[in-house]
């Protein structure tokens, strides 16, 4: 929720956000640990690009 907010807030647009969010989720559930799957932002943005 914390991320889709960001980027709502910082582009306006709720399908950026939306996506900005659900990548962030899909690539944290393939790692272990909490904070420690969270991904960076260049692991996001290759991600969408190679589905988007």
């Amino acid at each position: 929720m914390g991320c889709f907010s960001h980027y709502y807030v910082k582009t306006g647009d709720v399908l950026v956000a939306m996506k900005k969010a659900t990548a962030f989720a899909a690539l944290s559930v393939t790692k272990r640990g909490t904070q420690t799957s969270y991904p960076d932002l260049d692991e996001v943005e290759e991600f969408l690009k190679e589905r988007v």
